[in-house]
């Protein structure tokens, strides 16, 4: 994804938006945002990960940048949030902002709310 971004800095690329079977995440690397919606129906189990240099086990949510062992990741030095859930992303245009809202597929609730300024 960073080689993508980097060949098509020029196209303006303000957003990326991918999907996951049962997880959502945000990244935001440079001005560009990378959504990962969870929509695809799998079980939802709890997330092991290295959360700033600290290995997190069982968890649910992960906030802030990430480390992996695996050098064939990339990109987790970017990661802003991670929830266990199924979402959607809704996207809103306003004069100069676009607007960025995660909303939990089974409540309905917005749980998260990113802006970007242009």
């Amino acid at each position: 994804m960073e080689k993508f971004l980097d060949e098509h800095s020029r196209n303006n690329i303000r957003a990326i938006f991918t999907g996951h079977d049962h997880l959502f995440a945000a990244f935001k690397r440079n001005h560009q945002y990378i959504f990962v919606s969870g929509g695809g129906g799998g079980d939802i189990t709890n997330m092991r990960s290295i959360l700033q240099g600290k290995r997190a086990w069982e968890t649910k949510t992960l906030k802030g940048p990430l480390q992996i062992l695996n050098d064939n990741c990339l990109g987790y030095e970017h990661h802003l949030d991670s929830e266990l859930m199924m979402t959607r992303t809704d996207v809103t245009f306003e004069p100069h902002k676009i607007k960025y809202s995660v909303v939990n597929a089974d409540s309905q609730k917005v749980v998260h709310v990113y802006e970007q300024e242009f």
